[in-house]
């Protein structure tokens, strides 16, 4: 059985967006881009238009997306301030998962949804 190689996957740029902001992490979906900076996160559609905005009391530091039905897809994210929320692109309201004291640098989720794995700042 031949199952390729990534030589044989050919990419075609279909479409360029300006963005003047800074961006410190980004996700893509299937319909949106979710970028952030800061203490913000932008859900931008692929004409560069921004669909939502959710603003956080810290810094976010990582995003996991976890995907989800179209134009309904979840987002993780970690904050500077120790707090982990799931967000919906159709909902404007973050849902907080987990307050702690330290800083989250890094999020993982597993493939059943059940288990979220964290790294916080002292590793």
């Amino acid at each position: 059985m031949y199952f390729g190689s990534v030589d044989d996957l050919k990419y075609k740029l279909s479409k360029v967006i300006t963005f003047t902001d800074n961006c410190e992490n980004f996700a893509v979906s299937v319909y949106y881009l979710f970028v952030s900076n800061e203490k913000k996160i932008r859900m931008l559609n692929f004409n560069g238009g921004l669909e939502r905005e959710w603003t956080f009391e810290a810094n976010v530091n990582c995003m996991k997306l976890i995907g989800g039905p179209i134009k309904k897809e979840c987002l993780t994210v970690g904050l500077a301030n120790g707090n982990v929320y799931k967000l919906f692109s159709e909902n404007p309201f973050p849902i907080l998962l987990i307050q702690q004291s330290i800083s989250v640098q890094m999020i993982e989720i597993s493939s059943d949804l059940k288990r979220l794995a964290i790294v916080i700042n002292n590793n």
